[in-house]
């Protein structure tokens, strides 16, 4: 390893947990850190290496030969072999994903991130999970955190963060392309990496998928808009470059391309065109004064939405600026400074909304004793909003509305306690903030009037307050020598205030000439707690494992929400039951493995028999998936899967039934 790594190394040893700020994510060579302690490492917890086992907070490590036996086509596919993971599939092509509970569509909850860079979409907060630039191949691992973690990461992560991180292009020679085909489903991959000399390092990654809408996709268009049902596809590219400008610093590059059309619903089902871009560069360097990181990155979406009355387009842009000094003064303590600027733009055409925000954020960690370790993180963000340009004729908000501003502060706070070599308590309690989305703020939209005479429009609203979430968690981790496995238990509590929702109020701006504005606004709050159960071992070449998740939600909510143009209900709509398992065997050529998920019975809107507002039954349920492979050659390998395999149509959630798929999968590495 290089000096950075090994003073990574030492630091992770130590005992030390919490570096701030994504970029130094980016720069651990976690294969080395997972070949050295014998499990995977992660920088999500608290920005630190630590061995995943030591995280203070609920995490789960899905590794290459987690993705790679899971037999999936997608990430959301991978992820749903969690259990505190809840996957929204609405049409074939679209999935909205969450973390115990409270999905929705497009679900603004989830913090998304691909080597530290945001990948979730900033209009609305939300992921378009086939527009993610990155090929399953190239995956190393993901790491998936529970609960808020805004103090380290920023807004949006208030139910939870999804870390994708790949493989590095100066450390990794990776070099494979991929090609799969099923029933209405064709998809191909290829990823390249170079060496140029000893310091530079180059991947090219490309992908895409073509595939045919679901049966249930078809009647919801039909009945939404009067046609038949778009057939998704996505294409995506990305250039990644690693240049060791020394033994102690680093320069990082990486510049993407993706576009994605699929059918959706945000309400009423539509058809959206996704083209997103992106730029990074960043620095990491071993200093005198400690770890200094720093990283520039840019956004840019144009979507176009084409909606029953009329088409929308929208052009998002997001500018990121971020900084951190990580020093250790004493051998227990470790403190770090961040800080942070991003310009989030809007363009509807006719103006332009935006905001910027400053934030600035702090660490203090303290290895107590050989068992002790303690974290506090804090973080506070400045918000401020503005307009500038035109609105639509008779829209009733001048510019000036749009000038407001909020400072929110963040809180998470970690401790973990090894009892013996076996067992370890883990605590965490946080605050997080969610910010309203630049939709939520600014949306102005004319809309069919319900009769003559009369203006309406639908639009944001400027004075939405930011949704504070408050989490308190009890673990215990007990290692299972015996069966080479571990034991994982979780008690939590979660607070969610001033949710917010578009479309609950409606306001007359004005009786000659009629002007109504449907507007968006915090519609209440809702209460969790549960209980989580996880287990795990190997024999010989078979692995197993075991999950099991309960949540028991508690809404108070307006009665608007429940009839809002993306309606929330979660005390109906979240699970109270899911339970995963899975087994797979290893052999010297062959592979075979199998999975299964069950989930209780919900009541969800968007079912196409009750109509896409109405809360309507759908009955508990169980999906089961299976996957073989044969390694021809040391170059070659040949994979079936089977995803839905019980039944040829399942009502899971949202509008269209789930189909059964079989695709089979050619990869060759070269």
């Amino acid at each position: 390893m290089s000096n950075i790594n090994l003073r990574l190394a030492a630091v992770t040893l130590a005992g030390v947990a919490s570096i701030s700020g994504q970029a130094a994510a980016d720069n651990v060579d976690r294969a080395a850190f997972a070949e050295l302690f014998n499990e995977p490492v992660t920088t999500s917890a608290t920005g630190a290496p630590q061995r995943a086992t030591e995280a203070p907070v609920n995490m789960t490590i899905l590794t290459q030969d987690d993705i790679r036996a899971s037999g999936a086509s997608d990430i959301p596919g991978v992820l749903e072999r969690l259990a505190n993971v809840d996957v929204m599939r609405s049409f074939r092509g679209a999935a909205d994903v969450s973390i115990r509970g409270y999905n929705a569509q497009s679900s603004p909850r989830l913090l998304v991130l691909v080597n530290g860079r945001q990948v979730y979409l900033d209009h609305y907060g939300m992921t378009n999970w086939d527009a993610i630039p990155v090929q399953l191949g190239e995956i190393l691992q993901i790491e998936v955190v529970s609960g808020p973690n805004t103090a380290l990461f920023g807004f949006n992560a208030v139910a939870g963060v999804v870390n994708i991180i790949t493989v590095d292009a100066l450390r990794d020679d990776v070099d494979e392309a991929s090609v799969s085909v099923g029933a209405g489903y064709t998809a191909g991959s290829a990823i390249m990496t170079t060496r140029l000399g000893q310091d530079l390092g180059v991947r090219l990654s490309i992908g895409g998928f073509d595939a045919d809408a679901w049966e249930g996709d078809d009647v919801a268009a039909q009945t939404a808009l009067g046609t038949d049902a778009f057939d998704p596809n996505a294409r995506t590219v990305a250039l990644n470059a690693a240049y060791a400008l020394s033994e102690k610093t680093r320069l990082e590059f990486e510049t993407t391309w993706a576009n994605s059309e699929r059918m959706e619903r945000y309400g009423d089902p539509m058809v959206s065109d996704y083209e997103t871009n992106s730029f990074k560069v960043g620095l990491f360097s071993d200093t005198s004064l400690g770890m200094f990181n720093a990283q520039v990155y840019s956004n840019t979406l144009d979507l176009v939405m084409q909606t029953a009355f009329a088409p929308l387009t929208i052009d998002n842009s997001i500018t990121v600026a971020s900084a951190s000094l990580i020093a250790k003064p004493a051998p227990a303590h470790t403190l770090r400074i961040a800080g942070e600027y991003r310009l989030n733009e809007y363009d509807d055409g006719l103006g332009t909304t935006s905001y910027n925000v400053h934030a600035l954020s702090g660490m203090w960690n303290w290895q107590a004793s050989p068992a002790l370790a303690l974290t506090a993180a804090t973080r506070y963000d400045s918000l401020e909003l503005q307009r500038e340009g035109a609105s639509p004729t008779n829209f009733p908000l001048t510019n000036d509305a749009y000038s407001t501003d909020f400072n929110e502060w963040s809180l998470n706070l970690g401790a973990v306690y090894k009892v013996s070599e076996q067992d370890s308590l883990r605590f965490s309690a946080a605050r997080g903030i969610g910010s309203p989305s630049l939709l939520e703020f600014g949306f102005q939209l004319q809309v069919p009037p319900p009769a003559p005479g009369m203006t309406v429009f639908y639009m944001g609203n400027p004075d939405l307050a930011p949704a504070v979430v408050y989490n308190v968690e009890f673990g215990w981790d007990h290692n299972l020598p015996s069966i080479e496995g571990r034991f994982r238990a979780a008690v939590f509590w979660q607070l969610n205030e001033d949710l917010r929702a578009l479309g609950v109020t409606s306001t007359v701006y004005s009786a000659v000439p009629m002007i109504i504005g449907s507007g968006g606004g915090n519609v209440g709050e809702s209460e969790m707690h549960g209980v989580e159960f996880g287990v795990e071992g190997r024999s010989g070449d078979i692995h197993w494992d075991a999950q099991y998740s309960w949540r028991s939600v508690e809404d108070d909510m307006i009665p608007a929400a429940a009839v809002a143009t993306a309606p929330l209900a979660f005390e109906t709509t979240s699970p109270e039951h899911v339970a995963t398992a899975g087994v797979r065997w290893v052999g010297e050529r062959f592979e075979l493995g199998a999975d299964a998920r069950y989930t209780s019975e919900t009541m969800q809107f968007g079912v196409a028999s009750a109509g896409f507002d109405t809360l309507a039954p759908v009955d508990a349920y169980v999906q089961v998936n299976a996957q073989a492979a044969w390694r021809a050659s040391e170059t070659v390998r040949v994979e079936l899967s089977g995803r839905n395999l019980l039944d040829a149509e399942t009502q899971t959630v949202g509008i269209s039934p789930n189909e059964r798929s079989v695709v089979l999968t050619l990869r060759t590495s070269f």
